[in-house]
């Protein structure tokens, strides 16, 4: 009980989040993960859980780290210390977003957060 870590997303949620968030159809992802588009779809509908070698494709084709996948689809138990490793996997998951931003956005968000520091100055 003392490793359990809530787990607030299924993989499908994570992989439909994913695809949302990127305006990608179940095919997009099919191609840039190297699987069927069927595939896709009872993972994103929740009718199965990928394989861990899938996982591995979801990952570098959605850019998250693998073992965060492997935790939320149930293939791996949680780490025992998860402050650490949760929080790696937020700076992946965040070094992933900010890479796909277009520059000028990265700009605005830049200067956003450098007004804020002034602020709080």
């Amino acid at each position: 009980m003392a490793n359990q870590v809530e787990q607030k997303e299924t993989i499908s949620e994570v992989i439909r989040r994913e695809l949302q968030r990127r305006h990608w159809s179940y095919r997009v992802l099919a191609e840039a993960a190297g699987i069927s588009p069927a595939a896709v779809g009872q993972h994103v509908l929740g009718r199965s859980i990928p394989e861990p070698s899938t996982l591995k494709r979801y990952a570098e084709a959605l850019g998250l780290p693998f073992q965060y996948l492997m935790v939320i689809a149930g293939h791996q138990e949680p780490p025992k210390e998860n402050r650490p490793a949760d929080l790696q996997m937020a700076i992946e998951t965040l070094d992933n977003i900010w890479s796909d931003l277009p520059p000028e956005v990265r700009k605005l968000v830049t200067n956003f957060i450098s007004e804020l520091k002034e602020v709080k100055e």
